[in-house]
């Protein structure tokens, strides 16, 4: 009787668990990057919400009245990724994935698009094209989320809202929050990959970092101060900066999330891996001590760096499993 009991605790754990955890076949699906099946395969309830120049991806759940936004980190491709290998194959990137499979059961998942980019085009394509490499810059970035955001929020109905942004996501979060419309609506965000500091900062704390990095870019941020003497002296230049433009460099080098997170006042999980060449953790722990009586929350992973939660399943079980429990909280 005793053993039948611990059974019926053991499977009631499993069954608790299971909605939060991806299995290692799931895992390996998802960070495989790519699926030879067409997109409307792989994701039929998706549709393209098309507004002029800017669109978004919407991951329907018609039983829900719950949402999710969630903003990419930079590139030069779709937010959803390219082809390639002739287009017969199609490479993921982000987190977009990782958020449809873990909460499409229970929240209806938009992916705002970046401007002027669209769904289908192969590796490569935007970053040749003069338009799009002129108008890459954070202050674009915050109008076209911004602008898509309140024009779906306009259009439908739900009862919360939880704005997610990773990566250069992550940065443009707070600018997009105070330019959302309905406020009232968001009921928390998710922070992940970036912090308070700015490019700038974040470079000079990884310019005496001894986390391991390759020599070329220790060497990029041990001579931080003369790349960006360059990029004040051209800020309307074309030119590239470790494969972005001076022009968004410009708009990224001296922005401080920190500035506009200390107006927000509604619940906030910031996410940090300890071994983040990128952008290191450093610029979320400033925002923990500099804003200790906010309604923020902060986890770190101490085995992630900026994109290892994709590559490890223990630590990508752990942050959907903790992020799941508290996005549920907040909603």
């Amino acid at each position: 009787m005793k053993k039948f009991r611990v059974l019926i605790i053991v499977l009631a754990i499993i069954a608790v668990s299971i909605p939060f955890i991806f299995s290692s076949s799931i895992f390996k699906m998802l960070t495989t990057g790519y699926k030879t099946k067409p997109f409307d395969i792989q994701y039929p309830n998706m549709e393209i919400v098309d507004y002029g120049n800017n669109r978004a991806y919407e991951f329907k759940n018609e039983k829900s009245d719950k949402l999710i936004i969630n903003i990419e980190g930079s590139g030069w491709d779709s937010v959803l990724g390219y082809k390639y290998g002739n287009g017969k194959k199609w490479h993921k990137v982000g987190w977009w994935y990782f958020i449809v499979e873990a909460f499409n059961d229970t929240y209806t998942i938009l992916v705002p698009e970046k401007f002027n980019r669209e769904l289908g085009r192969e590796y490569g394509y935007y970053y040749y094209d003069i338009e799009t490499i002129r108008d890459y810059t954070l202050e674009n970035l915050v109008s076209c989320y911004s602008e898509i955001i309140n024009r779906y929020l306009s259009e439908h109905s739900y009862s919360s809202v939880i704005l997610a942004g990773s990566s250069e996501g992550s940065c443009v979060l707070p600018l997009v929050y105070k330019n959302i419309i309905q406020k009232d609506l968001i009921t928390g965000m998710v922070a992940i990959s970036y912090g308070g500091l700015s490019r700038y900062e974040q470079f000079k704390i990884l310019a005496n970092s001894e986390l391991p990095m390759s020599d070329g870019w220790r060497n990029v941020l041990q001579h931080i101060y003369e790349y960006k003497h360059d990029i004040d002296l051209y800020p309307e230049s074309i030119g590239m900066f470790y494969g972005f433009t001076y022009i968004y460099a410009k708009s990224t080098l001296n922005y401080r999330p920190i500035d506009d997170f200390i107006d927000i006042n509604i619940p906030i999980l910031f996410i940090h891996g300890e071994q983040d060449t990128n952008c290191p953790v450093e610029s979320t722990r400033f925002i923990q001590d500099y804003l200790p009586n906010k309604p923020f929350e902060y986890f770190y992973f101490e085995d992630a760096d900026h994109h290892s939660f994709r590559k490890s399943l223990r630590t990508l079980n752990r942050i959907m499993k903790d992020g799941k429990k508290w996005v549920y909280e907040h909603s």
